[in-house]
């Protein structure tokens, strides 16, 4: 796993850390350069830190395999540079995307004091099940890209999470008063993305969505039975955007209505799954909280 930290370099410039947990088949560098902006570089702004790239230490050989990792295979998250990194601050924001939604509770449940620092968490397009036929991708649609997984296939993945032009930009049901022109470098992100080593991304798809996770309301199926353990990361908000055509956004819908009853906000947005001007809307502000979330996201 990689950790970036997209401004304030090389110094820890604020008691609050706030963490973009990125989806599937992102690249760190990329993700670095599409989501920063001179915004962050304010001294208002957070520390703010994304993690990418999660299947460094699974192994490439996996062509007999399944599209679920093992149970060997899921200890294998090195998590070590962000126990290091998150005892540097007091409180940490989490913002998981994708399929980073999973991600962020398995890393809540591997870095203990994430948990304990943790003040508020946003999921974007994902669900805690992330493959599931009512919570996330279903299987139909997730085991046969799975099986033909290849550079066709991957850029096939790509061009349905983008938008790629400044007018379907601005469409986006999100209140963007500030320019916009920083956020086009789409064929940039496509053409780095698309480089990446296709055995490793096949890796990282087989492990994100079944990450072992520790067992509580948010992780069974059983109609998230608020009688089970406390999960580690509480979601305080969810976002779904209603042009999603990786995870549906019916499926989201269904998974966060049954969690709202531990108070969880539910957002809808006309954006697809990527869609940097939300992300980057969803990183500057010098805190996160129903207030700051409702005005950035305008209502439906």
């Amino acid at each position: 796993m990689k950790l970036v930290k997209l401004n304030h370099q090389d110094q820890v410039t604020h008691k609050l850390m706030r963490l973009f947990v990125s989806g599937f088949g992102q690249d760190a560098a990329v993700l670095q350069q599409i989501l920063r902006s001179d915004d962050l570089e304010k001294e208002t702004c957070p520390d703010v830190y994304l993690t990418a790239e999660y299947a460094d230490n699974i192994s490439k050989d996996i062509d007999a395999l399944g599209p679920r990792c093992s149970i060997f295979e899921q200890d294998l998250l090195d998590t070590s540079e962000l126990e290091a990194v998150v005892a540097k601050y007091e409180k940490v924001e989490i913002i998981g995307w994708s399929f980073g939604v999973r991600m962020a509770r398995a890393l809540a449940d591997k870095v203990p004091h994430l948990s304990e620092k943790i003040s508020f968490a946003v999921a974007l397009n994902g669900t805690i099940f992330s493959v599931d036929n009512n919570y996330g991708i279903t299987e139909k649609n997730f085991n046969p890209t799975y099986r033909r997984f290849s550079s066709p296939v991957y850029d096939a993945f790509i061009e349905n999470t983008l938008i790629s032009t400044e007018d379907e930009l601005v469409q986006a049901n999100v209140n963007f008063a500030e320019d916009t022109s920083t956020y086009s470098e789409f064929d940039d992100l496509k053409h780095s993305l698309a480089c990446r080593d296709m055995a490793i991304l096949k890796s990282e798809l087989r492990f994100m969505p079944y990450i072992k996770l520790s067992e509580a309301w948010d992780s069974t199926l059983l109609s998230l039975e608020k009688s089970a353990a406390t999960p580690p990361l509480v979601y305080n908000a969810a976002i779904i955007s209603t042009e999603d055509s990786i995870i549906m956004p019916r499926n989201q819908q269904a998974y966060w209505t049954m969690y709202q009853g531990n108070g969880l906000d539910i957002y809808k947005v006309k954006a697809p799954h990527f869609c940097a001007m939300l992300m980057s809307a969803l990183l500057k502000p010098s805190t996160l909280n129903a207030a700051v979330l409702k005005d950035i996201l305008l209502p439906q």
